[in-house]
């Protein structure tokens, strides 16, 4: 985000949430149930991480020159991301679909798909104003810069550093 290339980022976001649906759907059609629907968010995930990588990868190779690596920076950053995506995994399994596990038990694969297609909507509703905040905060900035340029830097000169006092 700090490179401004939301649009990609976004386009991950559409195509893979798309395909998810399609699949999940597919999926519950086919008799899969829930071990199927984690297979599909798995499999969609693991996608997403993959093609965004990329694009990071990428816009790095762009925006900042090749320099040797740091082999003591690059193992903290490592260890803090394995730290850090064991508490991802446990809130993807349990915080978000451990309900999944109790419709599997009481109801139908009609109705957990309903329940799903449901869950999906809303939660998609609650992202928007997230969505939005990703995109238009750090452009924000940006784009007083350009209009009145001194106003931006007094912003940015505060004591925090992120003021727009």
């Amino acid at each position: 985000m700090g490179a401004q290339r939301w649009r990609q980022a976004s386009i991950v976001g559409l195509v893979t949430g798309a395909l998810a649906t399609v699949a999940s759907v597919a999926v519950l059609a086919a008799g899969g149930g829930i071990t199927g629907m984690f297979a599909v968010e798995a499999v969609i995930s693991l996608a997403n991480l993959i093609w965004t990588t990329a694009l990071a990868r990428r816009t790095l190779l762009q925006v900042a020159p090749r320099r040797t690596p740091a082999t003591a920076l690059r193992r903290n950053v490592l260890r803090s991301t394995a730290i850090t995506s064991v508490g991802v995994i446990l809130t993807f399994i349990v915080w978000r679909r451990s309900e999944l596990f109790f419709l599997e038990r009481y109801s139908t694969d009609t109705q957990i798909a309903l329940f799903s297609i449901a869950f999906a909507a809303t939660t998609a509703l609650f992202r928007l104003p997230e969505v939005f905040a990703t995109v238009a905060i750090p452009t924000t900035p940006r784009s007083s810069a350009e209009v009145r340029p001194s106003a931006s830097a007094r912003a940015w000169d505060a004591p925090s550093g992120s003021s727009l006092s």
